[in-house]
């Protein structure tokens, strides 16, 4: 039991740094990142919203995948690679699909949603699902690729989905670039800012797991300053109040 206390503790402490003169992001191993790559300080005012009207086809086919794919992300898709399937369905479903910039995000990165309906039919429910709120969480992004590819083959009758594959482009970016460049353990999380966009919500902002109480862990579980203080943020909850979702994925 003492071993397990003990490796617990060690757990808790080792990725953080006590003397660290900024937020700490959490897990706090994004304190090994290249200088250039990371912030100085986490931001404490609110960000403007930052509006976006590219073009979803002149945009992406613009986007190139890696000349050389990293062995450590086999199986995975770039972000180039990413779009340049969304916008093969855009042109093969050019009347099911349409690619929309929502926004920008922290490093003026246009942030993209894709709305699927059949035009034939009247639509009685929307649901809206996004992915990659965190950088290294690349799986969500696979699977909204996999359900783009899967609904416009068969469109379900009244229903109009919204998909948000990419919510932190920036923190992505730095991912790619990480394995690129061959670089290893740093987990990151946050935004360009050093903000996790999943503690940056107007609703559900009081914390009570009983970790957020413990010594060892209480600095991991943090809100943002004030609701919605990202763009990346803003941007996902203006789009909810334009569709107005009867489910959220």
């Amino acid at each position: 039991m003492r071993f397990f206390v003990l490796l617990f503790s060690l757990a808790a402490i080792a990725p953080a740094h006590a003397d660290s003169p900024r937020r700490p992001f959490p897990h706090g191993q994004e304190d090994k990142a290249p200088a250039d790559e990371k912030p100085t300080s986490a931001v404490d005012t609110a960000q403007e919203p930052r509006p976006c009207t590219l073009n979803f086809e002149t945009w992406a086919k613009r986007q190139e995948a890696p000349e050389t794919h990293p062995e450590r992300a086999q199986g995975y898709l770039f972000e180039g690679e990413v779009m340049q399937r969304m916008r093969a369905l855009t042109q093969e479903w050019p009347g099911l699909i349409r690619g929309e910039c929502i926004g920008r995000s922290v490093r003026r990165h246009p942030i993209w949603s894709f709305h699927i309906e059949n035009p034939t039919q009247p639509t009685t429910y929307t649901v809206m699902v996004f992915a990659q709120l965190h950088a290294l969480e690349w799986l969500g992004t696979e699977v909204v690729v996999k359900l783009a590819e899967k609904l416009t083959a068969s469109a379900p009758e009244g229903v109009k989905v919204v998909l948000v594959p990419i919510v932190n482009p920036d923190g992505r970016d730095r991912v790619e670039r990480d394995l690129l460049n061959e670089r290893v353990g740093i987990y990151r999380r946050a935004n360009a800012n050093g903000l996790d966009l999943n503690r940056d919500w107007s609703v559900n902002r009081d914390i009570t797991s009983i970790w957020a109480k413990l010594p060892f862990t209480k600095r991991y579980y943090y809100t943002s300053h004030e609701p919605l203080s990202q763009p990346e943020s803003q941007a996902l909850d203006q789009l909810a109040a334009d569709i107005q979702p009867d489910a959220v994925v």
